[in-house]
């Protein structure tokens, strides 16, 4: 197998979260996310993007600690630690980011733009 880095198994492990990412966040590909239906309230789209995103990001750090890897003894450091809690940070984000969004907030309209304005008082 042909990898750019001396660690395969990131690399792989990297390109199949992107893949997935790339399905979710830019098709929209609803069935890939386990569990979702639309009966929670969540929008689809919402949730697409969001987990998309995560797993946008899980791919990219993924790569990019085997990149680092690499180059550098992996005695010298706690880069695993610094991994995990990247990952770690990510999964709370998307799990925050889903549970408190609502439909509103998905897609804001400002008054200004929106061309209604309320009817001033007369006196």
């Amino acid at each position: 197998m042909i990898t750019p880095f001396d660690s395969p198994e990131t690399t792989v492990l990297g390109v199949v979260f992107v893949l997935y990412g790339y399905l979710l966040r830019v098709h929209g590909v609803s069935r890939l996310v386990a569990g979702f239906d639309g009966e929670t309230g969540i929008s689809k789209t919402r949730a697409t993007k969001t987990i998309g995103t995560f797993s946008l990001l899980v791919g990219v750090s993924t790569i990019s600690f085997g990149y680092v890897m690499s180059f550098i003894d992996p005695t010298l450091g706690n880069f695993g630690l610094v991994y995990a809690a990247i990952v770690l940070l990510a999964v709370l984000g998307c799990t925050y980011r889903i549970n408190t969004t609502t439909e509103h907030s998905a897609e804001p309209q400002s008054e200004a733009h929106s061309g209604s304005r309320s009817p001033e008082p007369s006196d």
